[in-house]
């Protein structure tokens, strides 16, 4: 409640310095803020709070009206999960071999260090697994395996641990209609090789509202990627 001519807040409250959830005092107007996880934060961004003069119930009636008149009480930031790759195995590591046919093992952890959970607004997290010759892990390479992470999602500051398996296809014919990529990749693979080398297998997280995708993919080894021998074929 205000009495005419007051001051609703005379002093504006920097941006991240109110919590989601909370409940905060204005020159005495309390506001209760929706919670951390609320799918209101839809988004990362610096959100404000505004006291609205509305004399004929405008906004009620969602129409402009040129005698609302608003002023910023305090502007909140808020920021979306940030994922990134925290452990990452291949099965017997360097020891395994790789060749068509076959089955490539693991485990892997995601780690969310932003501040919301990944689960708001029925987010999906997908997991991509490739193969490739070098350790710079990404879509030019042979994308062997996809993975949802489960509705419940990754709390914020929470890991998420899990297993992956796949099994590379075996080669078909070498024709313009039955080539499949992992027959061209192989072949480029292999095209220069003498003996036994050293693959990489690795994985790059895909999520919209990531806050920081550049960390999503290539964070090292033994965090997001994982050696395996190759021996042709």
């Amino acid at each position: 409640t205000t009495t005419p001519g007051q001051t609703i807040a005379s002093n504006l409250l920097t941006i991240g310095s109110v919590a989601r959830g909370v409940t905060v005092t204005l020159s005495g107007l309390r506001l209760s803020l929706p919670g951390k996880n609320d799918a209101f934060w839809d988004a990362s961004a610096n959100y404000s709070i505004i006291a609205v003069i509305d004399p004929r119930n405008s906004l009620a009636a969602e129409k402009k009206d040129d005698n609302t008149q608003a002023t910023t009480l305090a502007t909140i930031g808020v920021g979306n999960a940030d994922l990134l790759g925290t452990a990452f195995t291949v099965a017997g590591n360097i020891q395994s071999t790789v060749t068509t046919s076959s089955t490539i093992s693991g485990t892997f952890a995601i780690n969310n260090k932003g501040s919301r959970s990944t689960s708001v607004n029925g987010q999906s997290v997908k997991v991509k697994f490739y193969i490739s010759i070098n350790d710079a892990i990404g879509s030019s390479d042979y994308l062997a395996f996809e993975k949802i992470i489960p509705a419940t999602g990754i709390a914020s500051g929470a890991t998420f641990t899990d297993t992956y398996s796949f099994t590379l296809p075996k080669l078909s014919a070498r024709d313009s209609t039955t080539s499949t990529k992992w027959d061209i990749y192989w072949d480029t693979l292999t095209a220069s090789k003498t003996g036994s080398f050293t693959a990489y297998v690795g994985m790059v997280i895909e999520f919209v509202d990531d806050a920081d995708s550049a960390n999503n993919s290539n964070v090292g080894l033994g965090k997001d990627k994982g050696e395996a021998t190759v021996v042709p074929k």
